[in-house]
């Protein structure tokens, strides 16, 4: 991971990092199935509610799926396009 930071081919912030925009939308174009993906981080997500879906009930020590939660909901076909 560093290599790459160090070539500018991510950002490394903490514990989290992410892709530049050409990176991310070459990785997006090389997934089989975006949706099944989508729907499988927030399945991963579920054991952290005490109801199906109750996405409110996140741990606020979630953050990254807090700012992302719309984001993975729509593309796993289950908000508004």
């Amino acid at each position: 991971m560093r290599a790459f930071a160090d070539r500018e081919l991510l950002t490394l912030a903490d514990d989290t990092m992410g892709f530049h925009d050409l990176q991310r939308d070459f990785l997006l174009l090389q997934a089989d199935d975006l949706l099944l993906l989508h729907s499988e981080l927030l399945t991963a997500y579920q054991p952290l509610l005490s109801e199906r879906d109750a996405w409110s009930q996140l741990p606020q020590d979630e953050p990254y799926v807090w700012e992302q939660l719309v984001y993975h909901l729509c593309g796993a076909g289950d908000g508004p396009p």
